[in-house]
């Protein structure tokens, strides 16, 4: 039992060293990050600058159109590929337990294979 509570205790310590180092590190960081801005002016001014001619709303409506469109391709593909499973499950529903003398799913020529083949009831 006390062996247990060491454990615990231990995590603990690990826990508030690991998250006083992180609050460290963040605190040089927030620290270093004003004189870092003082010659990125430049390059902040170009880039805003830069981005002014880009004409974002033609941007926006062609990827809208493009989304719209692809989602409707998958949503046609989508269907089509259901509509084929409810098929193939009708079939199968059709046939009881997918055995049937008349009609076989996996041969073309109606039997199922052997002759000798009898349909065995659980």
């Amino acid at each position: 039992m006390l062996d247990v509570i060491c454990h615990e205790v231990q995590d603990f310590i690990l826990q508030l060293i690991l998250f006083g180092s992180l609050g460290v590190i963040a605190y040089i960081v927030a620290r270093a990050i004003p004189r870092l801005d003082d010659g990125e002016n430049q390059d902040i001014k170009f880039v805003k600058s830069f981005m002014a001619y880009i004409p974002t709303h033609k941007l926006d409506l062609a990827l809208a159109s493009f989304l719209e469109k692809t989602l409707r391709k998958a949503r046609v593909a989508v269907l089509r590929i259901d509509n084929s499973l409810m098929g193939y499950l009708g079939r199968v529903k059709s046939n009881g337990n997918g055995h049937d003398k008349q009609k076989s799913l996996f041969n073309g020529n109606g039997s199922s294979g052997n002759a000798e083949n009898k349909e065995v009831e659980i």
